[in-house]
């Protein structure tokens, strides 16, 4: 999950436990503590309107029948007779329009009673009220209202506490530990240290591996350049020491004409042998940079087949070689580099002609279709390679002459591996069609045709 989503998830978690917990404290815990309260001042206001209408059961002044000192503070009390005329009012003459009018919340009592004086038998209406809340100042909110925001409160700091742990918690591990790594493995390219794989999906976590890939792609790039450096050394050091022994001889001056002009010619084979490897390792090492870069173009296979065969079937007629082409794929058409092709195969029959066996050397080509794929095969019946070197020939300089007497400098396939997968295809050998011998596939995108 990416590091916006796990945030924002974390926020929304976060608010839901909040708002939950406002909400079941608000259901469970409040109201149990505020019916008590209001229970308590209902059953105040209730014994003081009994009470004073215990009082003014027989009397016919009620201000002086009524003993105050029963009364709360801060409750409210009127008497009115059936005319609706106030009669008596507590503590002053506004506690009927005070109770009636004013907005705040009010516990309430209310009762009919009969009164008995010298004008006969009365009914009066008395009501008692004290108040809620007066207004919303923290020194005048009641009890009951104090101890709910102080548990408001207490459970408000225990919620941010829990909250910022978990968001704490989060960030290092969803933020700070994959920067750690990722800056453990910067530290630790120049040292060869490798970093533990992060198996997180996020953001931070992709750069980490990212960045691990590009060292490893790096290192991988920096060990297969050292090991180009030596292959090439090592190869170009064979000849080169022949022609030294050979320049040497040379400098003798009894040294028959014959054998001097076989020194020279000897000299002149080696040094087009140290040509051609220095040529192909400059090819291998520049091509990358031009593949990307080069021309392609929409040509149909059997004008590139036609190419091949005109390239390279006079070349292998005079070295006795039965090379054949066989296309199945009617009128198909793919996007390449004509010269770059044309080059494939000719690495990969230059490859046949230097492993060929003691019998007539064969090559065969074979091209067909497969779904939206262009399939070539190139067969010989060559010397050819153990299974598990199919994928080792295609590495730079690797060479199956273990004594590479033969100063094989092994970067061939490796171009081609190069060229097929810059036109978007793969490559790879096989066992060959013919008893003996290697079949080199690479497969390319058809191109549809407009």
């Amino acid at each position: 999950m990416s590091i916006r989503k796990r945030v924002s998830l974390m926020l929304v978690i976060v608010f839901l436990i909040n708002f939950a917990g406002i909400f079941i404290f608000s259901l469970l815990l409040l109201p149990s503590g505020v019916n008590q309260q209001v229970a308590s001042m209902k059953e105040q206001v209730n014994k003081t309107v009994q009470s004073i209408i215990l009082q003014l059961e027989k009397s016919d002044n009620f201000h002086e029948s009524v003993d105050e000192s029963v009364i709360g503070d801060g409750m409210l009390i009127y008497i009115e007779d059936l005319d609706g005329n106030i009669v008596y009012t507590y503590p002053d003459k506004n506690a009927p329009s005070t109770i009636n009018i004013d907005n705040n919340l009010y516990i309430t009592a209310s009762e009919k009673f009969l009164s008995t004086n010298s004008n006969g038998q009365q009914i009066y209406f008395i009501k008692g009220a004290v108040a809620m809340s007066s207004n919303f100042s923290l020194k005048k909110i009641p009890p009951f209202m104090s101890l709910y925001l102080e548990r408001m409160l207490f459970f408000e700091i225990v919620v941010f506490t829990v909250a910022m742990v978990i968001i704490i918690i989060s960030i290092r591990r969803i933020i700070l530990l994959p920067l750690e790594k990722l800056a453990n493995s910067i530290r630790g390219y120049n040292k060869n240290i490798h970093i533990a794989k992060n198996d997180e999906k996020n953001e931070l976590a992709s750069l980490t591996k990212d960045f691990d890939a590009l060292t490893g792609a790096l290192t991988e790039e920096e060990n297969k350049q050292t090991r180009i450096i030596a292959s090439v050394s090592h190869d170009i050091k064979t000849p080169l020491t022949s022609i030294m022994g050979y320049a040497e001889q040379l400098k003798k001056e009894d040294i028959p004409v014959e054998r001097k002009t076989k020194y020279v010619n000897t000299i002149y084979e080696k040094s087009i042998a140290i040509k051609r490897m220095i040529e192909g390792l400059d090819d291998y090492l520049t091509y990358n940079d031009k593949a990307d870069s080069s021309e392609k173009m929409v040509v149909p296979v059997k004008q590139l087949l036609t190419a091949v065969d005109s390239y390279y079937r006079d070349d292998l007629d005079r070295e006795n070689c039965v090379f054949t082409i066989e296309d199945k794929t009617s009128d198909a058409v793919i996007i390449i580099n004509k010269a770059d092709m044309l080059r494939v195969f000719g690495n990969i029959i230059s490859n046949s002609t230097k492993h060929q066996s003691d019998d007539l050397l064969k090559i065969h080509i074979e091209v067909s279709q497969v779904n939206d794929e262009i399939v070539f095969k190139v067969s010989d019946n060559g010397t050819g390679v153990e299974k598990w070197q199919f994928k080792k020939i295609f590495e730079p300089l690797y060479t199956t002459d273990e004594s590479r007497s033969k100063s094989v400098s092994g970067l061939g396939l490796s171009i081609c591996k190069d060229i097929i997968e810059a036109h978007q295809g793969r490559i790879f050998a096989e066992e060959s069609i013919f008893d003996t011998g290697l079949t080199i596939t690479f497969i390319i995108p058809k191109a549809n045709k407009k």
